[in-house]
């Protein structure tokens, strides 16, 4: 039965037993709590830095593409309740429909950055609701051809962000659902002006370090 068990079991028994202090502070049970699983978490709390990752559902204006997109940054705590934060956002999404003879093929690649302004409501930044006003540049590619039209946009811009959501307290780290949106961006396509409120949003979790 041993035999079998995988590698990361292994690697998880010896973070265990490792890292005592660091497992007592995230456990629920009071006989854990102590003088010293509190100090950890305040200094955790305390930390300037705030590395993160994050999975979400994103779209394009149109929600014709939609799909996963992944985020990773940090956050610096200026004060209790201000932070300034940036982070990269990668989303690629392919179509490829087949409606009453009809074939549309179409892919969408942005790459995003973003430094934001923002404002933590609750308890810090690990705690409570939060909203955040910044820039962003955003690298746009869709490439689509249906039998109405095909075109090959590619375009970079610079623009606004906002991000809002809430952050759930995870022992020594911190889990936010939020939504992020870009934009607003104006474009010409020989009929009119058109002027997207989000060129791009996106919807989703992210795990703060």
């Amino acid at each position: 039965m041993f035999k079998k068990a995988p590698l990361t079991a292994i690697f998880l028994f010896a973070f265990i037993f490792s890292n005592p202090p660091a497992i007592k502070a995230q456990s629920g049970n009071s006989r854990y709590k102590s003088a010293d699983d509190s100090l950890l978490i305040s200094n955790q709390h305390k930390r300037l830095w705030h590395p993160y990752a994050g999975l979400h559902l994103s779209s394009d204006a149109e929600m014709y593409y939609l799909g996963p997109s992944f985020e990773v940054g940090s956050d610096v705590t200026l004060t209790k309740h201000l932070a300034l934060g940036t982070y990269f956002h990668y989303f690629y999404v392919g179509v490829n429909n087949r409606t009453d003879g009809l074939i549309e093929k179409g892919r969408l690649r942005t790459f995003t950055w973003a430094l934001l302004l923002q404002l933590n409501a609750g308890a810090g930044w690990y705690k409570g609701f939060f909203i955040g006003f910044g820039l962003a540049l955003q690298r746009y590619a869709d490439r689509f051809q249906g039998p109405f039209g095909s075109w090959n946009d590619k375009r970079s811009t610079a623009t606004l962000a906002i991000r809002t959501g809430y952050t759930f307290a995870a022992g020594l780290h911190a889990i936010a659902i939020e939504f992020n949106g870009i934009g607003p961006y104006t474009y010409s396509d020989g009929y009119g002006t058109i002027t997207e409120i989000f060129t791009q949003v996106s919807f989703g979790g992210r795990f703060i370090f």
